[in-house]
């Protein structure tokens, strides 16, 4: 039986974070909390999770932050903005791109002859990809290249891997790195989420999902058109003709195929699509 918490009337909506979630409601974003109730209101153009008790909101076309009472406390004046984590966050203006602090002040950024750029990602671990040269390797927070660049692509680590992507065969090709750059599990995906709980989904053909352990061994066999992380012990699923539902780590549903699309369960709750509105539906098994 599926608990609905909070009914489908928003346009879009994202996961909880920190209590709050960002929705749209008349193209414009705002947050609720996990009552259902508008605590901040809808007056933005786009609305980011919450991080770090800030979250990244874009008005007039400019890219800012607000607290949690819906007030900024970092002007917005940048192109784009991304959230924080481990006390910095990524914002861009015009060809500028680097790191600030909660002070809005720039603490990580490329020099003049070691001229990266960021990836739109976050710290973890101390490390965040960046790019040079159409390379893409880790910086630290001082801005030095950690893992040096010599990936076509990468993310933020996450769990003690990072999903890097190489070139194998004429395709594009992803696999998992530790933190001394060396692989873990060779390339040979077409896609991958990050390791959450263990797990991460990949896919291992043109249109099939699975999920491999961190030894790269496959534990929920590739049956998903689409598949995204393990958060709170279930992850959103996607499967031909039937739409999205959830399942366990044994691959058994917890929640049937039946939505037109669903997000991560962040702290009980999770965001689905259903007759053109988003809502929230209650983890079964929190």
């Amino acid at each position: 039986m599926i608990n609905i918490e909070i009914e489908p009337r928003f346009e879009r909506a994202d996961s909880f974070s920190e209590g709050f979630a960002a929705v749209r409601i008349k193209d414009k974003w705002g947050y609720v909390n996990k009552m259902g109730n508008i605590v901040i209101k809808p007056r933005f153009e786009k609305g980011l999770s919450f991080s770090e008790e800030l979250a990244a909101v874009s008005l007039n076309g400019r890219w800012g932050y607000i607290n949690r009472d819906g007030d900024f406390m970092i002007e917005p004046r940048f192109d784009k903005a991304y959230r924080f984590s481990e006390g910095v966050a990524e914002i861009k203006i015009k060809d500028r791109c680097g790191y600030i602090n909660k002070s809005s002040e720039m603490v990580v950024y490329p020099s003049i002859s070691n001229d990266w750029r960021s990836k739109g990602a976050i710290f973890s671990d101390h490390l965040a990809p960046a790019e040079l040269d159409d390379k893409v390797g880790f910086i630290n927070k001082e801005g030095n290249f950690m893992i040096r660049p010599q990936f076509l692509d990468a993310e933020e680590f996450s769990e003690g891997l990072a999903a890097v992507s190489v070139k194998r065969f004429f395709s594009k090709m992803w696999g998992f790195i530790g933190k001394d750059g060396v692989f873990v599990i060779k390339p040979g995906f077409f896609a991958v989420s990050a390791f959450s709980e263990d797990l991460a989904a990949v896919r291992t053909s043109v249109n099939m999902y699975g999920y491999i352990d961190k030894k790269g061994t496959p534990v929920i066999l590739d049956n998903y058109e689409r598949a995204k992380i393990f958060s709170e012990r279930v992850a959103a699923v996607k499967v031909f003709g039937r739409g999205w539902g959830f399942i366990d780590k044994k691959g058994g549903y917890i929640i049937k195929p039946q939505f037109s699309d669903a997000g991560n369960f962040s702290e009980g709750l999770a965001p689905v699509l259903s007759d053109q509105k988003w809502g929230y539906i209650k983890n079964p098994i929190a």
